[in-house]
């Protein structure tokens, strides 16, 4: 019985040398990455001081996000010479751009809060926002309005109004990363 327990023993040390957890590894591989958009719910919404930026948590996040990663294509800087600000642009294929147009009960003085996350970890909140709104946002926007399946993430509405304190989450490093690790050929 003692040589059961001694190959026993070895047959487990050999399975945690081989398989060591995801922490371990450089880079994700494009089937672990996950960008994903969830919609949150208003009443959890914690804005910082007295404006309306927020960062949320992964428990403020629900079980199914609003835009999968695979409907996500891109996401790149783009730079509104006319407000002498960035604009990064958020590409759908058709089945996010479909969901998006979806969203009828957006608030036109509070806007639709969401997460954009990357493997259901915040990266940052924002709101989705209704174009037609005469109200401001002094963070993250999402104009309902799509032109070729492109969605402008402005950092505040209207664009340039505000001026920013903190750093803009949307160039968070982890976002771009996980974009590159996404188009990168293996």
């Amino acid at each position: 019985m003692t040589n059961v327990n001694v190959v026993t023993c070895l047959l487990l040390l050999a399975m945690q040398l081989f398989y060591l957890p995801n922490s371990t590894k450089k880079s994700l591989s494009k089937a672990e990455i996950a960008i994903e958009i969830y919609l949150l719910d208003p009443q959890n919404v914690r804005c910082l001081d007295s404006s309306m930026a927020f960062f949320p948590n992964e428990s403020d996040l629900p079980q199914s996000p609003l835009i999968t990663n695979e409907e996500i294509t891109s996401y790149q800087l783009k730079w509104d010479s006319a407000s002498n600000d960035s604009v990064y642009i958020l590409e759908l294929k058709d089945a996010g751009i479909d969901k998006v147009s979806r969203l009828t009960d957006v608030s036109v003085r509070q806007g639709k809060p969401f997460a954009l996350c990357v493997n259901r970890k915040p990266v940052f909140g924002g709101y989705f926002w209704s174009p037609f709104s005469s109200y401001s946002c002094d963070w993250i926007v999402i104009p309902l309005n799509s032109l070729n399946g492109g969605y402008s993430i402005l950092g505040s509405y209207p664009l340039a109004k505000f001026l920013h304190q903190r750093s803009d989450p949307r160039s968070s490093k982890v976002l771009l990363a996980a974009f590159r690790e996404r188009i990168l050929p293996k």
